[in-house]
């Protein structure tokens, strides 16, 4: 066009500045939102020099001026050396002019619910599921997230603040942060040196309607570390060990169940315990991740932005050397190595776990194995006399028991917890939630704290398999939470 001859090349311009310009300013069939800005900037780029596009410069120039107040950013959680087999986080989130953060209404890119963005939801935030489908906001800032982080990062999760989200002041004056996702993370390998620029699509209003405008972040550099590393930052950690001694009696099997949580992300067991005082007495012959680390929620309001994390595991333990001895053995439980941990042991009394004041557990192959009481009535028969009682009590006992055999029952018997909590005809993740729900929250059964801890555990855990997205969870693993709290039920 710029070689047309004589004034024909300014005229054409000129024509092409007004047609874009009426075409930018249309109100009857304006341009869709996603687009406008775009078509705005490329229009620039030809038409710069003409007189026409004074409206458009104008209006560039406004758009790039709400820019310059707006920054997305990406952080590692923790050191910037990471191990190349470990999970860590980066959080996402908007730096931003204090009137910038009044106007831009981040929260509304961490709902699919457009009423949710204002609301004062109590609700935590959402781990959702990877999919190309979109519904909302929230699952296009996932959808980008992913499809700019996967060709570098194995993503383990995405989880989004709450859509009421509170601004986090700054050292910069009139500035602050809004905290926006956390992305669980894994290096794909030991090539990976910096986190891609991310970019958000920003919604805004001006005089010619909606406009979306794109900001990017600028690139984080990362160093992935082949030999090994510190454990990633991690406060208030919380640990439950639960040694299993139901099976003992009958095949010498002990498990050790250990499950932890913590602000920042849940260290490896073996950054997280020392099993040698355990492991000096029996062997391991398993361990095994239960659940992988978990995400649960991120912690967008105290001091530092951090995650609040789960993980789990069974330690099998070789019982045999300990029912083979022939006297008791006092089996302690693992030592913390984490700093900042508080713990909590566990055994079980019967098939209910019970909290204990110490960190071991006594075990006795005589009064535990089966056919105990039978060897002590032998014992007794080396005195006569001591014979003669035992044959009275066990007389007395029979007696007993055929009168309350015998005995029929006046009226109606009162139903019981086991009456009315029964297996659900039609096994999926929400039914067993429900009926674990309804036996946490039931009058009629008396749990245990110890016990009240584990059935919650045990619900969260169907939740996140169940409700995330993807049905990991088979029948026959609901089957068997079900009847485990079925079981116990009197």
């Amino acid at each position: 066009m710029l070689k047309l001859p004589g004034k024909t090349a300014g005229f054409h311009m000129g024509q092409l500045a007004k047609t874009l310009n009426g075409r930018l300013t249309d109100t009857n069939n304006p341009l869709h939102e996603d687009i406008k800005y775009r078509y705005l900037a490329s229009a620039l780029v030809v038409t710069k020099n003409d007189p026409f596009t004074l409206g458009l410069k104008k209006r560039s120039d406004y758009l790039d001026e709400l820019l310059s107040e707006i920054q997305v950013k990406t952080t590692v959680d923790g050191p910037n050396t990471v191990g190349v087999n470990q999970e860590f986080g980066i959080v996402i989130s908007v730096v931003h002019t204090e009137a910038m953060g009044r106007v831009a209404r981040f929260g509304q890119y961490l709902s699919n619910d457009t009423g949710a963005v204002v609301a004062n939801t109590k609700r935590r935030g959402v781990q959702v599921r990877k999919t190309a489908d979109t519904k909302g906001p929230r699952d296009e800032f996932e959808q980008t997230l992913n499809d700019t982080l996967s060709p570098f990062f194995t993503i383990r999760s995405i989880t989004f603040a709450l859509p009421d989200v509170k601004p986090r002041s700054t050292n910069r004056p009139g500035w602050e942060e809004t905290p926006l996702a956390y992305v669980l993370v894994r290096a794909k390998d030991a090539s990976v040196d910096k986190i891609p620029p991310v970019q958000m699509e920003l919604r805004f209003i001006d005089l010619s309607g909606p406009v979306t405008i794109p900001a990017t972040s600028s690139e984080t550099l990362l160093k992935v570390a082949t030999t090994s590393v510190l454990p990633r930052p991690a406060e208030k950690i919380e640990v439950i060990q639960t040694l299993d001694t139901r099976q003992f009696a009958i095949n010498g099997s002990l498990t050790l169940d250990v499950s932890a949580s913590a602000t920042g992300l849940v260290p490896d067991l073996e950054d997280l315990l020392d099993l040698s005082p355990m492991t000096n007495i029996v062997k391991v012959r398993q361990i095994t991740p239960i659940d992988p680390l978990m995400v649960k929620e991120l912690n967008t309001w105290a001091d530092n932005v951090a995650p609040r994390s789960e993980r789990r595991w069974q330690v099998t333990l070789d019982g045999d050397p300990i029912r083979a001895a022939d006297k008791a053995t006092d089996l302690p439980f693992p030592t913390v190595k984490a700093a900042k941990t508080t713990t909590t042991w566990r055994t079980y009394q019967d098939m209910d776990p019970i909290a204990l004041t110490k960190s071991s557990v006594m075990l006795d192959r005589v009064k535990v194995s089966a056919g105990a009481g039978l060897q002590a009535v032998l014992k007794s028969a080396e005195n006569p006399w001591n014979l003669v009682v035992a044959v009275g009590l066990g007389a007395a006992l029979l007696a007993w028991l055929a009168v309350a055999f015998f005995k029929k029952p006046k009226g109606p018997r009162p139903l019981r917890a086991r009456d009315i909590y029964k297996l659900p005809e039609a096994l999926h993740g929400f039914s067993v939630v429900a009926l674990l729900r309804r036996i946490l929250s039931s009058d009629m059964v008396n749990l245990s704290s110890a016990q009240r801890i584990d059935i919650k555990q045990d619900i969260a855990k169907i939740e996140h398999a169940c409700f995330n997205g993807v049905d990991s969870m088979s029948e026959t693993e609901l089957k068997s939470l079900a009847m485990k709290w079925v079981g116990i039920l009197r």
